[in-house]
C-alpha cells in the first residue's frame, strides 16, 4: 500500500469517529486475523464482533468529535500515526482532549487487522 492509500484509510477512520458512525469504522476492520488493543494492559480483542461492540457505544457516549492526524512512520504493513481528538463525553458534557499514537496494521486487502493505541486524555 502507498502512503496515500494508508492516509486515506486513516482519514476515513477519523471521519467515522467524527460522524460517530460505527458502521463506517467497521467497514475498515478485517474480519480475520484481527488484534485490536483497546488498552495496552488487556489482551487484544480478536473478533470483529467484539470490536463492533466497542464502537457501537460511541454515538451514545460522545459528541462534538474533531479529528486530526499525521503519519509518523510506515514500516512493512504497520503505520504509526499521531492523532489529536477532541470530544464531549455524554451524559456528563465533559470536554476532553486526546493526544494519541495509533499503530495500525493492514492485511493484504487494505483492511485494518491490527490496532494499538497510546493516548493521553485531559479535560478541557
Amino acid at each position: 500500500m502507498t502512503r496515500e492509500e494508508i492516509n486515506k484509510i486513516i482519514a476515513k477512520w477519523g471521519q467515522a469517529w467524527v460522524d460517530r458512525n460505527p458502521d463506517a469504522v467497521m467497514a475498515l476492520i478485517a474480519r480475520d486475523n484481527l488484534q485490536y488493543f483497546e488498552t495496552n494492559f488487556d489482551p487484544p480483542t480478536t473478533d470483529w464482533g467484539g470490536v463492533k461492540k466497542l464502537w457501537d457505544i460511541v454515538p451514545e457516549n460522545q459528541t462534538d468529535v474533531t479529528w486530526w492526524h499525521e503519519i509518523v512512520l510506515i514500516e512493512n504493513n504497520k503505520t504509526l500515526a499521531h492523532a489529536k481528538v477532541t470530544r464531549t463525553m455524554l451524559p456528563s458534557n465533559e470536554k476532553q482532549n486526546i493526544d494519541a499514537a495509533f499503530l495500525f496494521g493492514f492485511d493484504g486487502n487494505g483492511q485494518i487487522n491490527y490496532f494499538r493505541q497510546w493516548r493521553s486524555v485531559t479535560s478541557l
